[in-house]
C-alpha cells in the first residue's frame, strides 16, 4: 500500500495509480483541490469546517463510479455512513447532519474505486 500526505488530505493507494503532479493545480497548491490518475475524483471539500450541525460535502466525479462517504471518530471507529451508491459524472453535493455527534475531531472518508481520501472535520 502506498501512502502520501498533502496537507489535511491523505491519499491511500490500494493497488491503483498514485496522485498526479499538482503543478497545474488551479488552486496554486492550496487545499482542497486535488487530482488522481485512474480514479476519477477531481475535487473534494467540506464546508463549513469547523461545523456545528450541518456540513456540506462537495466533490466532482469525472467518471461514473461507486462512491461511499463515511465518518470515523479519532479512534478509527465508524460513526456514520453518509452514502454508499453508484454516482454519475459531475459535481456532487451532500448535506451531512452532524447534530447527533459530540463535539470533537472526526475524519470523513470518501472512497471511489480503489482510492480512499480522508479529510479532518471538526464538530463544534
Amino acid at each position: 500500500m502506498h501512502y502520501t500526505e498533502q496537507g489535511e488530505i491523505t491519499w491511500y493507494d490500494c493497488g491503483g495509480s498514485t496522485p498526479s503532479d499538482t503543478s497545474n493545480d488551479p488552486s496554486g497548491g492550496s487545499l482542497p483541490y486535488f487530482r488522481t490518475q485512474g480514479d476519477q475524483l477531481s475535487s473534494f471539500s467540506i464546508s463549513p469546517n469547523p461545523a456545528q450541525d450541518i456540513a456540506t460535502v462537495q466533490f466532482s466525479l469525472e467518471e461514473e463510479n461507486n462512491v461511499s462517504l463515511e465518518i470515523f471518530d479519532i479512534n478509527g471507529r465508524k460513526v456514520k455512513t453518509i452514502l454508499s451508491e453508484k454516482m454519475n459524472v459531475g459535481e456532487q453535493s451532500h448535506q451531512v447532519d452532524l447534530s447527533d455527534l459530540d463535539s470533537g475531531i472526526y475524519y470523513l472518508h470518501i472512497r471511489t474505486g480503489k482510492k480512499i481520501v480522508t479529510r479532518k472535520v471538526v464538530k463544534m
